[in-house]
């Protein structure tokens, strides 16, 4: 069935249009005649709220901004400083659509240029980020971005990931920051030399969807990861990791235990972390993990547990009280009697 443009096209000779953008299918701009349009117009167009059925599709959407190419930097522009509704089906089909008929036909060279990325990414694209789709993402690898210039896209994903579905977040490091990160055709892959430290690598490389990795994911993708100089970066559930890890790379447990209380004593704010880390600890070590534990290590958490008491919060204190009656249940014999004989010396 073909498609009627005659209404809108009336409408877009006499220049009546204002107001009545969204009341026409994309694919009746797509064949209509367009070279009269403004970019304010076509600013309209995109904002569109449109449903799941008027929302057109990525070829629909590429004619329409072939055929509008000339207003299209300056309309992407007038919307820079709002958000797109990662909801709007719309959203990511426009996206995709820019990419290919943008995108796509820039030189490499444009793509190594930090001040071309900022002005693409944290300005034209920066309303659609949060519905970027998958084949987007794939895309993206393709390109043969410097370090600098992939670490300026995963900085402005990082700040509208708040507006990403979990499942676009998980899909931005599965589809973009994984695959970039492991190439090996690259001038420095992983992205390793230009950081000073775990913490500024993690931060520029991976930013905060290092949520989603398994701590041994992060040490593949680089090896010379320090995690404990990473610890305000990891999640309860990496810090686990890294406590009943068993490589080569990283400290003896005692020495883990330690930094780990260290730090998670240090502030209001790592305290409130108490609890979970333990919870999580304490499924671990139920599930098994408690065979990577030595005997040695169940002193040292003990007795860090201990003087953790006297500086916490009482309902922090109240949690690891609780949580050391579980934790024992999971203790050899001869360690718990160690323990027991500690406290009681110490009474």
């Amino acid at each position: 069935m073909g498609v009627n443009s005659t209404a809108l096209q009336l409408h877009l000779d006499s220049d009546t249009l204002e107001g009545r953008f969204c009341d026409f299918a994309v694919e009746e701009f797509a064949c209509a005649s367009l070279v009269a349009l403004t970019a304010q117009d076509l600013a309209m167009i995109l904002k569109c709220n449109r449903s799941a059925n008027s929302s057109g599709s990525t070829p629909i959407w590429k004619l329409l901004l072939s055929k509008t190419s000339h207003v299209l930097n300056e309309s992407l522009d007038l919307l820079t400083n709002m958000m797109f509704d990662p909801r709007n089906p719309a959203a990511s089909i426009i996206l995709d659509a820019i990419g290919e008929v943008r995108l796509n036909s820039f030189p490499d060279t444009y793509v190594n240029d930090p001040d071309f990325i900022n002005i693409w990414f944290n300005h034209r694209l920066r309303p659609f980020l949060p519905a970027v789709s998958p084949d987007f993402l794939s895309c993206l690898t393709t390109k043969d971005f410097t370090c600098n210039t992939y670490q300026e896209i995963v900085q402005t994903l990082s700040h509208v990931k708040p507006n990403m579905s979990i499942i676009v977040q998980t899909a931005v490091l599965t589809r973009f920051i994984k695959p970039f990160l492991t190439r090996n055709d690259t001038a420095d892959p992983g992205c390793l030399s230009g950081s000073n430290s775990s913490t500024e690598w993690l931060m520029d490389n991976v930013g905060p969807f290092s949520q989603y990795l398994l701590l041994q994911e992060i040490l593949q993708l680089n090896q010379e990861f320090n995690p404990l100089e990473a610890l305000s970066l990891l999640t309860s559930l990496q810090r686990v990791q890294l406590l009943l890890l068993q490589l080569p790379t990283l400290p003896e447990q005692n020495v883990i235990i330690n930094t780990l209380f260290d730090h998670l004593t240090a502030s209001p704010e790592e305290q409130k972390k108490i609890p979970e880390f333990l919870a999580l600890l304490h499924e671990h070590l139920e599930a098994g993990f408690n065979r990577n534990f030595s005997c040695s290590a169940y002193k040292t958490l003990f007795a860090r547990l201990d003087l953790a008491l006297v500086e916490v919060p009482l309902n922090v204190a109240s949690f690891i009280t609780h949580n050391k009656v579980k934790l024992s249940a999971l203790i050899p014999t001869d360690v718990l009697q160690f323990i027991a004989s500690n406290q009681t010396s110490v009474m």
